[in-house]
């Protein structure tokens, strides 16, 4: 299948961070990026008070560049090459992941607590820069 609709993606361009806004209808395009990993934690209350509670940590995929920072929505079967391992690895082991990426994906009109546009990946694969 993917050999069917790769000629038609490749025609697409890049995604331009400058047209990206609230409000927008949903982007479709590529962007060479770096791969990394991103965890955090949901809390409710005020830090030393007896209705502090700490939620379980979070793992998601981020995209970043120096003009666009991403933050992917994945399900496992997206990365059965076992990439999807590392979210599970960043709580105890995982360091730092770096991974020059070019991935064609959809950028939809959100964003996380940390101003990352939230995006949907189609086709990712490892890409010198």
């Amino acid at each position: 299948m993917l050999a069917t609709v790769m000629p038609m993606i490749q025609q697409e361009g890049e995604i331009e961070p400058a047209l990206l806004q609230k409000d927008m209808c949903s982007r479709l395009g590529w962007v060479t990026a770096t791969l990394g990993t991103l965890t955090a934690r949901q809390s409710k209350g005020v830090p030393g008070t007896e209705t502090y509670v700490q939620g379980e940590e979070q793992g998601c995929f981020t995209l970043k560049n120096d003009a666009l920072k991403l933050a992917l929505i994945t399900t496992p079967d997206y990365f059965v090459s076992g990439l999807d391992a590392l979210l599970k690895m960043h709580k105890v082991l995982l360091r730092d992941l770096t991974m020059p990426v070019r991935a064609f994906v959809r950028i939809i009109a959100a964003q996380d607590y940390m101003d990352e546009w939230i995006a949907i990946p189609y086709v990712m694969y490892e890409h010198p820069r």
